[in-house]
């Protein structure tokens, strides 16, 4: 159970969001991160979005 001002880490449960529009957590724990260091996207490399090699990054015409 946690106690004020523990840092914790949760995951939440994504059939709930859906379905009632609702954050539910599914898994609470402590964390041994350190206070402050905030989540990397290489700390979750399936949730990181991956560009095809030969995409083009140019900024829309409309945008002048």
């Amino acid at each position: 159970m946690p106690v004020a001002e523990q840092l914790i880490e949760f995951e939440l449960d994504d059939d709930h969001l859906e379905a009632e529009k609702r954050l539910r957590a599914t898994a609470v724990r402590p964390t041994d991160r350190p206070e402050g260091k905030q989540l990397d996207a290489r700390d979750t490399p399936h949730l990181m979005t991956k560009h095809h090699p030969k995409a083009l990054r140019r900024r829309p015409t409309w945008r002048g």
